[in-house]
């Protein structure tokens, strides 16, 4: 799994409440309901869900691009490649950032 995520919040935390509604949200699209697992009573990603994964790498892409025009190309390169070379991601959805260097 790539080191881009973590889904890991305390309990109480208020980051991992969005985790809750997820598994209805994605349950409804085609391919989706396996974006999250139950582990020990807390919602897990699944990244070896097709659907999630494709969700997951345009975000990072997303990502990318806000570091990139904040000028915090360190950053932006971290992303991209942790994404492209952790996680899987196609290489072609970074393609809009050409101001980064290509792998």
């Amino acid at each position: 799994m790539s080191r881009l995520v973590e889904t890991d919040t305390p309990p109480g935390n208020p980051v991992g409440r969005p985790l809750k509604h997820l598994p209805g949200i994605y349950a409804r699209l085609p391919e989706g309901a396996c974006a999250l697992d139950e582990v020990d009573g807390r919602a897990k990603l699944n990244l070896g869900c097709a659907r999630l994964h494709e969700h997951m790498c345009v975000g990072w892409a997303d990502l990318v691009q806000v570091y990139d025009r904040a000028l915090q190309s360190r950053k932006a390169l971290a992303v991209r490649n942790e994404a492209i070379q952790g996680a899987g991601c196609p290489a072609d959805l970074f393609a809009a950032n050409a101001t980064l260097p290509m792998l």
